[in-house]
């Protein structure tokens, strides 16, 4: 809030619950200066802790990908994205076996979710050929029948994060994973400048699966893996854990002493605060008195206020059609 000017005056906030001084600072200037745990369902801090996966026969060693060329993988992803023409992809059997195309097909259905295999005769030769049993909705629901009954649906996770917020992290886990978001569940949303720990769960994505993502994602890491029958809800949290510094600290000891003390004795309104009021140049709380006042043309164009840096984007763009005549633009509706 400091870079727009703003205090707690100008936005109504007079009242403490404490009557020290008090002393200012900065916070977040480092993202790694705000560190937050998440407090599961049971009251205890979530920590990530252990990275090894559950020991668990139903999955098949990770040697087994090393059957698929990088080729073969290009051609099976896109084929599983839909960014191909082919409606499947064959890839020979060098060495015909049994064993050497039960490999190659659980290799396939491993890393590519959304495709089936067979096996074929190809003038004399033997290929396994992939390809989409279910249409698209395959992508987004892996195949029931390729998931053991004995182990939960969900596979739940402690996901470690740096300076991304939850749903960015969960896209940048879905392109890896070759998954669409939606089978993701968590129990909160977490901040972006932040490094941050939380519990996510993954609809049938296996945890021999999700760790190998730690060799490949940056500022990322899973581990604590676990089968659920449940998935995560948001709210499901008993709270969050805060690590804080502040730096460029302006008041004498005394004064943070006090602060210190006030905080530990009396608490703090979790509700109310800057953090409340939104941190880029059209504040929320104008909008909200706005609202309140009933005055909708002015809260109309506070949203469509142009940011610093955007006064030609889509703000502009928006802002010129609505103020153009309502006459005009109801006959600009009908004429099209």
């Amino acid at each position: 809030m400091m870079k727009h000017g703003l205090t707690e005056n100008d936005v109504g906030i007079t009242k403490f619950v404490s009557l020290h001084k008090g002393f200012s600072g900065i916070l977040k200037e480092r993202y790694s200066d705000f560190v937050v745990h998440e407090i599961g369902k049971d009251g205890n801090v979530i920590y990530l802790n252990d990275i090894s996966v559950p020991a668990d026969n139903e999955d098949p060693s990770e040697e087994i990908y090393t059957v698929l060329s990088s080729e073969d993988k290009k051609r099976l992803e896109e084929l599983q994205l839909y960014k191909n023409r082919e409606d499947n992809v064959a890839i020979e059997v060098v060495e015909d076996t049994k064993e050497k195309r039960t490999v190659i097909h659980q290799a396939v259905k491993g890393l590519f979710p959304g495709l089936e295999t067979k096996t074929e005769d190809r003038e004399g030769k033997k290929f396994i050929v992939a390809y989409h049993a279910a249409g698209k909705k395959a992508l987004s629901n892996p195949r029931k029948h390729s998931w053991p009954k004995s182990r939960g649906s969900y596979c739940q996770f402690v996901l470690y994060k740096e300076n991304k917020d939850t749903m960015d992290a969960i896209n940048v886990l879905s392109k890896f994973l070759r998954v669409k978001p939606n089978i993701f569940s968590y129990m909160g949303t977490k901040d972006k400048r932040a490094i941050t720990v939380q519990n996510i769960a993954v609809l049938k994505i296996s945890a021999q699966r999700l760790a190998h993502l730690n060799k490949c994602l940056m500022n990322f890491r899973l581990g604590n893996f676990s089968y659920q029958k449940n998935p995560l809800k948001l709210g499901e949290l008993q709270g969050n854990h805060f690590t804080v510094v502040l730096r460029n600290i302006t008041g004498s000891n005394e004064q943070v002493d006090q602060a210190m003390a006030s905080l530990r004795d009396i608490g703090f309104i979790n509700y109310y605060g800057m953090q409340r009021f939104g941190t880029t140049a059209v504040p929320t709380y104008q909008v909200g008195r706005a609202i309140l006042q009933n005055n909708w043309n002015e809260m109309i164009d506070l949203i469509l206020k142009p940011r610093p840096g955007a006064e030609k984007g889509i703000w502009f763009q928006c802002r010129e059609e609505g103020q153009r005549p309502r006459t005009q633009m109801l006959h600009s509706k009908t004429t099209r």
